[in-house]
């Protein structure tokens, strides 16, 4: 019975999801089945793992039914049975959880009951919970829309204030609509994702309509929507920048006003749109990213639901931080959220960002020391090590290890296919013009030097980090001669 359906799903529960699980079963409103009763008794004392091999159904079987002939079919009854229950019990945990919905299936008891008296006091009571208690955004305007429909067809006799039905009317249209348009949103965004990441022709739905909407700021007093129109414009029209710029300012005038699983969804569209800004050569877009980063880390964004941040956010944050030349924040970061970093990954994402951080600072033998400790099997991470590399033995004069470590850059990119384009095609630019660089600076032809770097300069997919240091080697090069 290990292996059955019911113990992966009994594996998932918490101790006080159990405990309330049992309660369950035990109701004779829910369960009048004392055997299915006795079998969750015996199933429960291997909770929370469930691995002993007395949980066997022969061996429940005979401590449910003593010395009787075991039945596999009576068995499996009982097993379905339980079953049964325990779904019917995650439903009731959600049903809970959500308490505009509970609150609509009362109303309609009553108004199919006629009970229009107690009708007015229930939907007052759930008007008061929506309005208090919800964001503006798709599960209020769900929940909104579905009550107000209630109370319209829960007077069946009409209103006696036909200014009040058809504003009633209008609301629920109106309602109705914002949900549909949200919904419409993140349909769309999704279309853009895979648009980004392979060749797909997405059809959005409702743009034009939405665009309208936004313009004449018909959803003032609900920010959702319009951040999730700028966010996704920003990306989808990424020269034009007003759209990012009018998304990060709405974002921080309404942070407050949007529930936290959208706070981190705008978020991570806005540091999107700056990394894909960045790919695209625009700089400015490193000190952008920085700002949003610390403002999410300020406001506790990435732990909200997640015990640990995704190993290239972190990795990012440090690699944009030092960037910008904001180096004792990096630092700080590094060793405040390393135990942030999932532990699979831990060493090898916190290593790497402190080599980044001492290369940045000058301290290449602190750099040496931290890269020398792993060997990442993670593609970009190993990227980001090969890089370090090659700039570090710059650094340091060692000509055949630049030399060495250009040639594993070259073999790594042309055989890895789990790299990300941008780091393929950025790996091969730097790998070759790096070689052209050493060649030429052993020789000193500066016509040589000033075109190479001309030739750099134009490359829009070299990378702005591998670019903006090969350029400075260059320049010292030309003025020490």
């Amino acid at each position: 019975m290990q292996n059955t359906r019911l113990i992966e799903l009994l594996r998932t529960f918490k101790e006080k999801e159990f405990l309330g699980l049992e309660d369950f079963i035990s109701s004779k409103y829910f369960n009048k089945n004392t055997q299915i009763i006795e079998l969750f008794s015996h199933v429960k004392k291997y909770f929370p793992l469930f691995d002993s091999e007395e949980l066997s159904k022969q061996n429940l079987y005979n401590k449910i039914f003593g010395n009787k002939k075991y039945s596999d079919e009576t068995m499996r009854t009982l097993i379905s049975g339980l079953m049964k229950l325990t779904k019917k019990y995650l439903i009731q945990i959600e049903l809970e959880k959500r308490n505009p919905y509970s609150n609509l299936f009362l109303l309609e008891q009553l108004r199919v009951r006629d009970q229009e008296n107690l009708f007015e006091y229930e939907f007052s009571k759930a008007d008061k919970f929506l309005e208090e208690n919800l964001y503006r955004e798709g599960e209020y305007f769900l929940a909104r829309y579905l009550s107000d429909f209630m109370n319209f067809y829960g007077h069946p006799s009409g209103f006696k204030d036909s200014n009040l039905e058809s504003n009633l009317i209008y609301k629920i249209g109106a309602s109705l609509e914002r949900y549909f348009l949200l919904e419409a949103m993140d349909v769309n965004y999704q279309m853009l994702t895979r648009k980004i990441k392979m060749n797909y022709q997405p059809k959005y739905i409702f743009l034009e309509h939405i665009k309208s909407k936004i313009e004449s700021n018909e959803y003032n007093d609900a920010p959702l929507l319009p951040l999730k129109y700028y966010s996704f414009m920003a990306i989808e029209n990424r020269d034009n920048e007003e759209y990012f710029e009018k998304c990060q300012e709405l974002y921080f005038q309404s942070f407050d006003k949007i529930s936290e699983f959208e706070r981190g969804a705008i978020h991570l569209a806005m540091v999107n749109y700056c990394m894909l800004s960045i790919s695209a050569g625009k700089e400015k877009y490193f000190e952008k990213s920085v700002v949003l980063y610390k403002f999410a880390l300020e406001h506790n964004l990435y732990f909200q639901n997640n015990k640990y941040l995704l190993p290239y956010m972190y990795h990012n944050i440090v690699k944009n931080a030092t960037y910008i030349g904001d180096n004792k924040w990096a630092y700080n970061f590094i060793f405040e959220y390393k135990n942030k970093v999932p532990p699979e990954v831990r060493k090898e994402v916190v290593n790497v960002s402190y080599a980044k951080y001492y290369f940045e600072t000058g301290d290449l033998d602190s750099a040496l020391k931290h890269i020398n400790k792993i060997n990442p099997q993670n593609a970009q991470l190993k990227f980001e090590v090969l890089t370090l590399f090659i700039k570090i033995f710059y650094e340091l004069d060692y000509v055949e290890s630049v030399y060495s470590s250009i040639e594993s850059l070259k073999r790594f990119v042309k055989t890895n296919n789990s790299l990300a384009p941008s780091f393929i095609t950025g790996g091969k630019y730097f790998s070759t013009y790096m070689r052209k660089f050493m060649d030429l600076k052993e020789k000193f032809r500066k016509n040589d030097l000033d075109y190479l770097r001309k030739e750099i300069s134009s490359i829009q997919d070299f990378g702005l980090i591998n670019r903006k240091w090969i350029l400075q080697k260059i320049d010292a090069v030309l003025k020490k001669r």
